[in-house]
Formats: structure tokens, C-alpha cells, sequence
């Protein structure tokens, strides 16, 4: 009797377990066949399931269903996730982490790379439509996806900042515009930026004058930069120096 209890209970483990992966064989069926939302519903328990989930195969599938739903023009898959690009990319970077043998990473580093493109575009358009900081959160997400295959996306990176400088969100931008300088992108814009800020919006001029003579140092000839000097100079009275200021400027210009 116990033999039999025994072998009925082995039995049910591989029943279980088979159909699990059964379950996972008809989710990738269903998305070769451009049924996604099929592939989606069979899918989705995987994840949770002990005998799956801890499988890279099941994440990978996922991520390659759920970035086709992301790229789907059928309203009816459209609706079938809020943000399944986002989704896509989860999927994706838990499968590297359980991929010890790395079978799947070469296609997951490429897909990231069309995640994190997808997502820029997305900001663009948000931008676009003035939602600022939506679209600042697109950028973000973007620049980082780069980030995890080891590229710096500073167009990414400033888009984050212009977007939050945009939204008037200036603490945020202030945090992303010296992240840049971290990165090495230290350009004449980036400085004379970050000084206004501190003018401007922080009301604190001796920070935002060290950072206007960083750049002024760096790019003598920038005239954004040579404008907002000039502007401190007459706030402050020192009409000396903004005359100096306005002569080279039109020397420049």
C-alpha cells in the first residue's frame, strides 16, 4: 500500500510538472502563430508556478510575448497590458539572471536595445503632447535599460532633464543635469543650466556662480554662458563687469 501511495504521488509531480511545461510549449505555439493574447493568458502562470518559475525559458518566452504586445497596432492586444513594454524588459532581465548557461543573452542584450529605443521613442511623443513628466520617466528608463549593456545614452540622460526642467520639477532636473557631468557630459548647455537653476530657482548664487565659472573656464567663447554672467553681474550691481560681459558678446557674436 505504501509502494502504491508512493508511486501514485510521483505520479502526480510529473503530471504537474508536464503540464506546466505544456502550458509554456502552447504559450510559445500560440506566439509563433501571432495569437497573443492566447500566448499571454498561458503564459502568465508560469511565472508563479514552483515547477516554471524558476526556469529562464519561462521568462524569455514571456519577454518575447509581451514585447510583441508592445508593438501590436490590434486594439484588442493593445488592451491586453497597461505597459507591457515595461513588462517586456522584467521578463527579460530575470531570464538573464536565471540563464546561467547563457543561451538566451545574446537575443535578450539585442531586444533590450529595441526596449530601450521603444521607450525613447515613447518620451518623445509624451514630450511632444507637453506631458513632461511622463515623459521625463520615459527618457529615465531608457537611458538605464542602455545602461545595464554598459552604453551611456546622454541624449537620453539630458532629455531626462530638459523634460523635468520643463515640468518645473527643478530639484529633479538639477540631479539628473549633474549626473551628466558624473558621466563625463560636460558641455557648455549643461553648465549654464545647472548655474540658472541655482540663480534662478534655488536662490543660491555662490553655488550657481561656481558652476557658471566651471563652464565659463571651459567654453570662454559660449554665449549662453557669457549672458548669464552678464545678468548676475547687473543683479548684482557690478556694471563694470556686464559692460566687459556685453562688449565680448558682441565681439563673439
Amino acid at each position: 500500500m505504501k509502494k502504491l501511495l508512493v508511486l501514485l504521488i510521483a505520479v502526480f509531480i510529473v503530471s504537474g510538472i508536464y503540464a506546466q511545461n505544456n502550458k509554456r510549449t502552447s504559450a510559445f505555439n500560440y506566439y509563433n502563430n501571432g495569437k497573443l493574447d492566447k500566448a499571454k493568458e498561458y503564459i502568465d502562470p508560469c511565472i508563479t508556478h514552483p515547477k516554471t518559475m524558476n526556469v529562464s525559458k519561462t521568462w524569455y518566452y514571456r519577454g518575447d510575448i509581451y514585447l510583441s504586445i508592445s508593438k501590436s497596432t490590434k486594439p484588442e492586444y493593445q488592451e491586453l497590458d497597461p505597459n507591457p513594454l515595461w513588462v517586456a524588459y522584467e521578463s527579460y532581465k530575470k531570464a538573464l539572471e536565471l540563464d546561467k548557461r547563457g543561451e538566451y543573452t545574446s537575443v535578450i542584450q539585442h531586444n533590450y536595445l529595441v526596449i530601450a529605443q521603444e521607450f525613447f521613442s515613447q518620451g518623445v511623443a509624451k514630450y511632444n503632447e507637453q506631458e513632461f513628466l511622463v515623459s521625463a520617466d520615459k527618457f529615465y528608463t531608457s537611458y538605464t535599460i542602455s545602461s545595464e549593456l554598459g552604453q551611456v545614452d546622454t541624449m537620453a540622460l539630458q532629455n531626462t532633464a530638459i523634460s523635468y526642467d520643463f515640468a518645473k520639477d527643478y530639484d529633479k532636473a538639477l540631479g539628473i543635469y549633474m549626473q551628466l557631468l558624473e558621466v563625463g557630459y560636460n558641455k557648455a548647455d549643461v553648465y549654464n543650466t545647472i548655474a540658472q537653476i541655482y540663480i534662478n530657482q534655488k536662490l543660491d548664487t555662490v553655488t550657481g556662480e561656481k558652476y557658471l565659472a566651471e563652464g565659463r573656464a571651459m567654453y570662454p567663447g559660449d554665449q549662453d554662458l557669457l549672458i548669464t554672467e552678464t545678468n548676475l553681474s547687473l543683479a548684482r550691481g557690478d556694471h563694470e563687469k556686464a559692460i566687459a560681459n556685453l562688449n565680448l558678446a558682441l565681439v563673439n557674436d
